[in-house]
């Protein structure tokens, strides 16, 4: 009799841990930018001035579904990766292509992907990482953004 608020104590402590790591499995982070800026990118604060409702004739490709390209203001660059060669400026608007669109990711769109993004819409602040892409045939390179944090 003397053990049992002891043993109250016990199981109380036990079941609560039990309940944090079931709500840690079932809610997915959002991906975080990494701290250094990788080669060939570059992070800046954008806000989505206008998003391009045209879709990929790829069916296959997510962006036949959802939106993947906006006009975007850069508001601030924070810094470059080595062999980012066409710098951007701040106060300029320049079209880029969401690798993960801009809606939310989801199962259906990316089933093997782990990373989650809230997705972005008109008039959203989001701070990205920015990768130039020089495609065969192109005669400009295009700028790609590959992941991002709504601010």
């Amino acid at each position: 009799m003397k053990y049992l608020p002891l043993l109250f104590v016990f199981l109380c402590c036990a079941c609560g841990s039990t309940k944090q790591e079931m709500t840690k499995q079932e809610v997915r982070p959002f991906a975080k930018l990494p701290q250094q800026i990788p080669p060939s990118h570059c992070r800046i604060s954008g806000t989505i001035s206008t998003i391009d409702s045209t879709r990929s004739p790829d069916t296959q490709s997510p962006c036949a579904k959802v939106p993947c390209k906006a006009k975007v203001k850069v508001n601030k660059i924070f810094g470059y990766g080595s062999g980012f060669t066409n710098p951007l400026t701040e106060g300029s608007e320049v079209e880029m292509t969401f690798a993960f669109t801009l809606a939310p990711t989801t199962k259906e769109l990316f089933p093997n992907l782990d990373a989650r993004y809230k997705g972005l819409k008109q008039g959203d602040t989001f701070q990205a990482d920015v990768q130039l892409q020089q495609r065969l045939g192109d005669s400009a390179p295009s700028l790609v953004v590959m992941s991002y944090e709504v601010k």
